[in-house]
């Protein structure tokens, strides 16, 4: 069983590795952790000294986007030149918002399944994944055949510490470092300049300041016409829309 674990810089990637580690100690076969990024990262060191085989770096001065959609395509040129895979994990939690980019759209560039939110590994083959993935209220069963992607959420599982073994000998390991040319990604599409997402400035609240609270406000109206009129000159007269 080949895993590949996507490292994004949240909480959710330690429960991503263990995952990985879990599925290894059942059925063997290799980890690799890659991550994006201009310098070696701890976390990549981290992941080695509990147990991974392999991490890569894919690092480029053009790799340095805030588009999802960019560092998406980058994971997947990645994943590509890595060669064959069963598996893809990563944390649920991505830097981007919280709307859990990243996973999905990887998984739609290799054109292989995806479930987000995943809570639970309840059985897990060479060919056929059962994960249970959190539902409101709740969760649902899903059965996908590999290979595939999931999405783990944080504390699914109990990240196991690194031993003064492990540590050691994650010492002597080292993390190669590939560039976008070498994963053979566009780079038309890779970089500040081609994403369409834009930072425009970062902004702090002053210390001291309270949160101001809303109002609510109930439409009584029952046509669904009328009270969207209403909810549109409400955005307007915000400067919404």
């Amino acid at each position: 069983m080949n895993v590949v674990v996507l490292l994004k810089k949240v909480d959710a990637d330690k429960n991503a590795v263990e995952t990985a580690l879990k599925i290894k100690d059942d059925l063997s076969g290799k980890i690799t952790v890659m991550t994006i990024g201009n310098a070696p990262a701890k976390r990549l060191d981290d992941a080695l000294a509990v147990g991974v085989d392999d991490a890569v770096l894919l690092s480029d001065k053009e790799v340095d986007s805030p588009d999802m959609l960019m560092r998406a395509a980058i994971y997947a040129a990645g994943i590509r030149k890595l060669g064959e895979f069963n598996l893809i994990l990563c944390g649920d939690e991505p830097p981007d918002g919280g709307m859990g980019q990243v996973g999905p759209q990887v998984a739609e560039i290799l054109n292989i399944p995806h479930v987000i939110s995943v809570i639970g590994i309840e059985r897990v083959n060479e060919n056929v994944l059962v994960v249970k993935q959190g539902i409101e209220d709740g969760y649902a069963m899903v059965e996908i055949e590999l290979p595939a992607l999931i999405s783990v959420k944080r504390g699914m599982n109990e990240p196991r510490l690194a031993t003064a073994k492990g540590v050691f000998e994650a010492a002597g390991k080292e993390i190669r470092t590939i560039d976008a040319q070498d994963v053979e990604a566009d780079l038309k599409g890779i970089g500040i300049m081609s994403s369409p997402t834009k930072v425009s400035g970062l902004m702090t609240r002053e210390e001291g300041a309270t949160r101001k609270r809303g109002t609510l406000e109930v439409l009584d109206d029952d046509s669904a016409a009328k009270a969207a009129k209403v909810v549109v000159k409400k955005l307007q007269e915000w400067g919404v829309i």
